[in-house]
């Protein structure tokens, strides 16, 4: 799980740099063509490249707790159910991950095959096509270990702990990595315990969402 983490973090910092050349690279193109009439060749295709890109960070948005959940049903059971239904749901979510990386894996086989390239930058597309695949893979790896986690936590009786966890991996998002934008103690984590979770001195999920 430490390399998984390594390679978020990298992913991360990854994203962050695409997106900013992404934008300075759409602004510029605008400015060129309005003002000199003179576009920048294959920036439309540029952006698409680094968009695929960015698809590297998933596994680390899953370990952030950052994807989208609807709990508007599932929040008024009691935390067994809750996450026992967590763990179905990652394990379709799983499947559909993994279909979804080997088509990928697919696609960059054959588009290497038939030397397939980016009309305008002339770029080959495997390269990007089998990135998008590594990064739904590493994605695939990071459900498995919090379905592992959660089963754990079923068996030590540490259900309503998970509950507020979700898919939030708390060495990545709150200790040692720190890629969470929410304050740790919005969770009941406690930093100067090396992350230990204190679920009795954490706020209710009113409070968590206002924050």
């Amino acid at each position: 799980m430490k390399v998984i983490r390594i390679i978020g973090v990298i992913a991360t910092y990854l994203c962050m740099i695409l997106i900013a050349l992404m934008m300075l690279l759409m602004v510029s193109d605008v400015l060129a063509r309005t003002i000199f009439s003179r576009p920048i060749p294959g920036a439309t295709e540029w952006v698409q490249v680094m968009l695929v890109c960015c698809m590297t960070s998933l596994g680390a948005s899953i370990m952030v707790g950052s994807m989208v959940e609807i709990n508007m049903f599932t929040k008024k059971l009691k935390p067994v159910p809750q996450v026992v239904l967590d763990i179905v749901v990652l394990i379709v979510s799983l499947a559909i991950i993994v279909l979804i990386a080997i088509q990928q894996f697919r696609a960059g086989q054959r588009s290497m095959q038939n030397n397939v390239v980016w009309s305008s930058v002339k770029v080959p597309q495997w390269p990007f096509l089998y990135l998008f695949g590594i990064s739904y893979a590493v994605a695939a790896l990071v459900v498995i270990m919090t379905i592992i986690r959660k089963i754990i936590a079923l068996a030590q009786g540490k259900a309503e702990e998970e509950v507020r966890l979700g898919s939030t991996d708390v060495p990545f998002a709150f200790t040692k990595y720190k890629m969470s934008m929410i304050p740790p103690e919005a969770f009941g984590i406690r930093p100067d315990k090396g992350g230990e979770l204190d679920i009795k001195d954490a706020p209710k999920e009113e409070e968590v969402n206002d924050q």
